[in-house]
């Protein structure tokens, strides 16, 4: 979907970003409603689609972390403080609690959860990612086209 739309808005629209938003509408009503998709047996998305029945219960705000980790709740700006230093986590986060960490070494390991995100970085003030874990365990799919 994201290449079909590259490939056919990009550079093609021009005006102030109403017109912009106006014409991606267009564009996703025409490939929701119109378009047969070949992955759909030529049907087109809104005629396979439908809501889940299970609603998202998941409060991750509270989420509690050990006793040695320190909780700090991400602004809806993705920055948190900590002794006085604000950190930028990520917009994602906003609205989240994390677990700060200190290790033996002084660095600032950032938890969600169970999830190391990595550690804040003490010159830029940012989340250094963390390589060598991740945060979803993905089966990697083959990915097929959509039109």
């Amino acid at each position: 979907m994201h290449l079909d739309m590259a490939n056919e808005l990009e550079g093609q629209i021009y005006g102030d970003l109403r017109y912009h938003q106006k014409m991606f509408e267009n564009w996703r009503n025409e490939y929701n409603e119109e378009r047969p998709h070949e992955a759909l047996n030529m049907k087109t998305p809104a005629t396979v689609y439908k809501p889940s029945e299970q609603e998202y219960d998941g409060d991750f705000a509270e989420l509690e972390y050990p006793i040695n980790y320190r909780k700090r709740f991400v602004n809806n700006r993705g920055f948190v403080s900590f002794k006085g230093v604000r950190y930028f986590v990520g917009n994602p986060f906003g609205g989240y609690n994390i677990g700060i960490q200190l290790t033996e070494t002084g660095q600032l390991d950032v938890w969600f959860g169970d999830s190391l995100l990595g550690y804040f970085d003490q010159e830029s003030l940012l989340l250094v990612p963390e390589k060598k874990y991740t945060l979803m365990k993905r089966k990697r799919r083959k990915v097929l086209p959509m039109s």
